[in-house]
């Protein structure tokens, strides 16, 4: 696979969302975390998703970015590159287990982000509580 995989998110959500994956599935040599600090705006973020593209192509010919959220800024900064770079993909709002399924099969993104779907989950229905 030489395709990377690269967490953005407000915060330290990407790094920690990183740690709990690895935690479950091992290191993975291609999962990155792109974090967003309280002091960056949409300017400065974008120049630092930029320049970690440029450095991430230097060793994968694709990457997939999972951004924390729709519309967020770092969603935005990387919607900025997508017209730019035919081989960047975008997913918007990740949880553990589309990071996990997407280490483990990037061929069909689709398919990775309708198996995450199904773990999003209310209990309560599934055990007849309530």
């Amino acid at each position: 696979m030489n395709k990377a995989i690269i967490l953005v998110s407000h915060g330290n959500l990407a790094i920690e969302m990183k740690n709990s994956a690895e935690m479950i599935i091992g290191k993975q040599s291609n999962l990155y975390a792109l974090p967003m600090s309280e002091k960056e705006d949409l300017e400065s973020y974008t120049r630092q998703v930029v320049k970690f593209i440029n450095h991430v192509f230097e060793t994968y010919t694709e990457i997939i970015f999972l951004a924390d959220i729709l519309g967020g800024t770092p969603c935005n900064s990387v919607t900025s590159q997508l017209i730019k770079h035919q081989n960047i993909h975008l997913i918007a709002g990740y949880n553990l287990s589309l990071v996990i399924e997407m280490c483990m099969q990037t061929e069909n993104i689709p398919a990775v982000i309708s198996n995450a779907q199904q773990y999003i989950t209310y209990v309560n229905d599934r055990m007849n509580i309530n």
